[in-house]
């Protein structure tokens, strides 16, 4: 009898990739596949609260041996624009309203309210953005679309 397929992908000296050392979150679906476990980021920094996506990948990358520093905190607006030669583009913010799943994707309705308040309380045109096979049709009332397609 043949072995059965999910057999051939348990770790072992050869792995699914055949590295050495296969890092990933521990806390991360089928975490036999990783031969280096990385701790919850909050474990690693040291904090008891949710933390930001840089937070948690620098952490990983502080678990793997990176120095660790201080990571810079986002800024909603740039500082000056130099000086550019060509047409003048006006302000704007970029959206990207899709994810891998549904489970991570904020209702469409909820970043047409966002983009509305940007462009109402910060004089900001709403750009959103997706890759190939994105749908932003939803995002298309009054506001700029571009996809990587």
């Amino acid at each position: 009898m043949p072995e059965p397929a999910w057999r051939r992908f348990e770790c072992g000296s050869d792995g699914i990739i055949g590295a050495r050392f296969r890092a990933g979150f521990a806390h991360f679906r089928f975490p036999w596949i990783y031969n280096v476990r990385i701790p919850r980021a909050q474990q690693i920094l040291g904090v008891d609260r949710k933390v930001h996506t840089a937070e948690h990948l620098a952490s990983a990358a502080f678990y793997l041996g990176a120095a660790r520093m201080e990571i810079p905190r986002a800024k909603l607006f740039a500082g000056q624009a130099r000086a550019r030669t060509g047409p003048a583009i006006p302000p704007y913010a970029v959206l990207h309203p899709v994810a891998a799943g549904p489970a991570k994707t904020w209702p469409a309705e909820r970043f047409v309210a966002v983009a509305s308040h940007l462009q109402q309380s910060f004089d900001l045109q709403p750009v959103f953005i997706g890759g190939p096979g994105d749908d932003l049709s939803r995002f298309a009332n009054g506001a700029r679309l571009w996809s990587a397609a």
